[in-house]
């Protein structure tokens, strides 16, 4: 592929994913669903290119997520997590101990969703009780109940690109030469 077959390419998609982030001022609802897509957007980019080009455009939609979303929260998860985590995650499956490689995943989702607590409360500003049910902190069961989607979105990736590589990327390859 040509430097501006993937400039252009590189544009295609970042443009996609914000206009992905922007349905969340629509949505709302799907905080977490529309993030997780553009990251899926990003993985697409980096099989279809490298992993420089994707981090490239992993840099830009964030940039322009938090300076223009008026939804911070979405665009503060696809930052911390969901935006990277496609374009890592088959560098971190290389580790061919399943139980190191678990551990590494683990370890990522839970800094990053303790950190995203964080920032939401004391920068954004959001009410901590706005994570109690009936005065009781929910916030460990939520991370417990998020360690579980994270396991099935991890899984779902593997999935996504292996279906992407066995039946677009050869289309694709067609369109471009």
């Amino acid at each position: 592929m040509s430097k501006n077959s993937k400039i252009t390419l590189c544009g295609v998609v970042s443009a996609l994913c914000i206009a992905l982030m922007f349905l969340n001022t629509v949505l709302p609802f799907m905080y977490l669903t529309i993030p997780a897509a553009a990251g899926i957007l990003l993985l697409f980019l980096l099989l279809e290119t490298s992993a420089s080009w994707a981090f490239m455009s992993y840099a830009t939609v964030s940039c322009l997520s938090i300076l223009i979303l008026p939804e911070k929260s979405s665009a503060l998860l696809f930052i911390l997590l969901l935006g990277y985590y496609p374009l890592i995650k088959f560098y971190i499956d290389k580790c061919k101990i399943k139980i190191l490689n678990l551990l590494i995943k683990f370890l990522i989702f839970n800094l990053t969703a303790i950190l995203y607590f964080i920032i939401a409360t004391k920068i954004l500003k959001v009410p901590a009780e706005e994570i109690q049910a009936f005065g009781i902190s929910i916030a460990w069961l939520l991370l417990m109940l998020g360690n579980i989607t994270f396991f099935l979105y991890d899984f779902a990736l593997k999935g996504v690109a292996w279906k992407y590589m066995y039946s677009l990327h050869p289309k694709i390859q067609k369109f471009i030469k």
